[in-house]
């Protein structure tokens, strides 16, 4: 089983909108394990969801199947 990230977003200009995490390249990103796609999620939304930012940013792990 592969697994995701899931990111939502809303506010800012643009409003709500949600999709997949993408890698470098333009595709999905994927990880082996959940544990794995926890980790980068938990650092997303840490990295992301700072006093100045302009809109809410959630990022979970999910499987793709």
């Amino acid at each position: 089983m592969a697994y995701g990230i899931w990111c939502e977003v809303s506010g800012g200009m643009m409003g709500y909108r949600a999709a997949w995490l993408k890698s470098e390249t333009g595709e999905r990103a994927n990880f082996c394990t959940i544990e794995d796609a926890q980790s980068r999620a938990d650092q997303l939304n840490a990295d992301m969801n700072h006093a100045k930012a302009k809109a809410s940013f959630r990022y979970t792990a999910r499987a793709t199947s």
